[in-house]
């Protein structure tokens, strides 16, 4: 692997899942554990945060069937909810994420490429705030109590807490992330004076600087997500009509800023999307982005209600 990395100057990555003893010979690896059952067991992440993390970028958790893999029956039969826990496990150990592939019938082609809701949430999930602690040291290590209280591995060990798989973690440059790895109850601790609520396998994330925050999470009874950075706005209604700080939709909703009037938006599996500011103009966009038509700017309430159309890709929209 060294002589690799010597040849070709660059990074080596690995299938896995026997990396732990050659941790840093790779660069990274798919993070699978096909010995360990990470789908039912107790999210222990002391070792592969405090020993592995600073050494590679191991990515996923492997795969999402190999994540499943060793106890037949754990995989949840409703797919969001089995990619909730793959994206909370993924964040729980420190890894960056795994583009996920998806092929059926209500995927919306790109040129030649088909993509679903799975590639969007792999995608814009993880990928801002993994940049932020896959370059980080971790400093302290916590698992949440039933009642609340973050307790030191030792403390949850002897308590059992270790089983409900809540673990909270704090990096070197300020970033949080805690993952509700538990199946059946609800998740509560402090974080920056607010209560931090998860549902089972839920996740919530937040950068140093406060820049970066993901979430996936209950809102009026019903699941949602969101992923908000400088760089994209991630929102997804999970077919409910859900409203964000960052717009209002019952589908996914990706915001690309473009200038600092201007910025690109991409509905998936949408009906409805508000955006909280004033818009001036609204262009519809092709896969090429060509502009393909235009729509007059309804706006009510201080929000712009854009108004889907089939056969758009995005919308270019400027503000007043």
């Amino acid at each position: 692997m060294l002589l690799q990395k010597k040849i070709w100057n660059g990074p080596v990555y690995s299938e896995g899942p026997a990396h732990w003893f050659y941790s840093g010979l790779t660069d990274g690896n798919y993070a699978q554990d096909r010995v360990y059952d990470l789908a039912s067991g107790p999210w222990l992440v002391d070792f592969d945060l405090l020993r592995m993390h600073p050494l590679e970028c191991n990515f996923g958790m492997g795969m999402i069937d190999a994540h499943f893999y060793n106890t037949p029956g754990t995989k949840p039969a409703d797919r969001r909810i089995a990619l909730d826990r793959f994206f909370a496990a993924t964040v729980a150990f420190g890894h960056p994420g795994y583009l996920l592939p998806e092929r059926h019938a209500a995927q919306r082609h790109y040129k030649d490429v088909s993509v679903g809701e799975e590639e969007f949430r792999s995608y814009y999930l993880i990928q801002a705030i993994a940049a932020k602690y896959t370059v980080a040291d971790v400093k302290t290590i916590r698992y949440a109590s039933g009642d609340g209280r973050l307790l030191t591995t030792e403390e949850a060990l002897l308590s059992d807490d270790c089983d409900m798989m809540q673990v909270v973690a704090c990096y070197s440059d300020g970033t949080v992330t805690a993952a509700n790895g538990s199946t059946n109850a609800w998740m509560s601790f402090g974080m920056d004076g607010e209560k931090v609520n998860l549902p089972p396998n839920g996740l919530f994330a937040l950068s140093g600087d406060r820049k970066v925050s993901v979430w996936i999470g209950e809102r009026n009874g019903h699941r949602a997500e969101f992923a908000v950075s400088p760089d994209y706005a991630y929102f997804n209604g999970r077919g409910h009509f859900t409203e964000f700080t960052g717009c209002a939709t019952d589908g996914i909703c990706v915001r690309l800023p473009i200038s600092h009037d201007t910025e690109e938006v991409i509905p998936f599996q949408a009906t409805r999307l508000h955006l909280p500011f004033r818009a001036s103009r609204i262009e519809m966009l092709d896969e090429d982005r060509n502009v393909i038509g235009r729509q007059s700017p309804v706006v009510k309430n201080g929000e712009t209600v854009v108004h889907l159309q089939p056969n758009v890709v995005s919308y270019r929209i400027s503000c007043e």
